[in-house]
């Protein structure tokens, strides 16, 4: 009789284990998926629909299978401000098998310099989809007056008083990060399509006269990759040509030094420097899409110091950390 009393006592215990445990594991579950949020278009041209764009998971610490890439970034990141090679860094990481992420200061906010040409590419291409003659509409370029001393391509520098198509000007824009052409194609930009760009996402438009004062995040910034991997925003086509256009950027001393030459890579990068204004202070962010076979992924790194070499030596040192433990 003691001895099915224990027998009993035992499997009461496990019954009541196993039930709090599935009323725990329940619980946590409907915390999780409570928290997924569902981008869609704010666009009150629309009546009827609300096109979805992203949807956007809470942080992959919930799902744990980044939980060590999460941890060895941190610890990087230490190591890079102890050794001054870098003030602040950023990082946004992204699994595209199944939207899982992880960030290291991932909200906070930095001016972004030449990220923003991106937006550009897409506002074109969005437009030229329904008015496919604005990509051979010609500008003329009179002067050279505007600093590429960030990109050093003269060789790809807009010559004075020649016409370019808008579609020559923006693979310029990209490929070679080309500041003038960027002017020239803002200066005729359909600023309804430039805005609806960042409306459409919930990202803050910077506005015509203040990016000088518009920061924003690795987190946010990675959005116009997403819609871009998506076709969500674009037709698969433009999407297509937008992201050929990223892979052939010329800029490989940031993520692409950190992976394999054979992986590909399409991203947009940036710099600004406040020297001239008497201030030591250099930003440098890459960003982008790896493609890594079977695991493809984006990445954000965003970063500020006083030397420019440092600053590419740490986003391709977190590539490098990146890109190892995904494999």
């Amino acid at each position: 009789m003691r001895y099915w009393k224990t027998i009993l006592a035992c499997l009461g215990f496990t019954i009541i284990g196993l039930s709090a445990g599935t009323w725990w594991a329940g619980r946590s579950e409907t915390r999780l998926f409570s928290q997924i949020r569902q981008i869609r278009v704010n666009n009150k041209d629309y009546k009827f629909i609300q096109p979805l764009l992203a949807v956007e998971f809470p942080e992959s610490m919930q799902f744990r299978e980044y939980t060590s890439l999460e941890n060895k970034i941190q610890d990087r990141i230490s190591t890079l401000q102890r050794d001054q090679k870098a003030q602040e860094v950023a990082v946004y990481f992204r699994d595209l098998r199944n939207g899982h992420w992880v960030g290291i200061n991932e909200n906070d906010t930095f001016a972004p310099a030449s990220l923003l040409k991106l937006p550009v590419l897409i506002a074109y291409l969005k437009q030229a989809e329904s008015e496919p003659e604005i990509l051979k509409k010609k500008l003329l370029y009179a002067e050279n007056s505007l600093s590429n001393i960030e990109e050093n391509q003269q060789e790809h520098m807009l010559i004075s008083g020649r016409e370019y198509t808008v579609e020559e000007l923006l693979a310029n824009m990209i490929i070679y990060s080309d500041n003038n052409g960027f002017a020239l194609l803002m200066n005729a930009i359909d600023r309804k399509e430039l805005l609806e760009v960042f409306t459409d996402l919930g990202i803050q438009y910077p506005g015509q006269n203040d990016s000088n004062n518009y920061f924003i995040s690795a987190k946010t910034y990675s959005l116009f990759f997403r819609i871009l991997r998506n076709a969500t925003i674009l037709n698969r086509e433009a999407s297509e040509v937008a992201l050929q256009l990223l892979n052939q950027t010329t800029f490989n001393e940031g993520l692409v030094a950190g992976v394999p030459r054979d992986v590909a890579i399409a991203h947009k990068f940036g710099i600004y420097s406040l020297k001239d204004q008497g201030r030591p202070e250099i930003g440098l962010h890459d960003c982008g899409i790896i493609y890594v076979p079977e695991t493809p992924y984006i990445l954000c790194v965003m970063t500020r110091g006083n030397n420019l070499a440092n600053l590419k030596e740490s986003i391709k040192e977190i590539s490098g950390l990146v890109y190892s433990e995904v494999k």
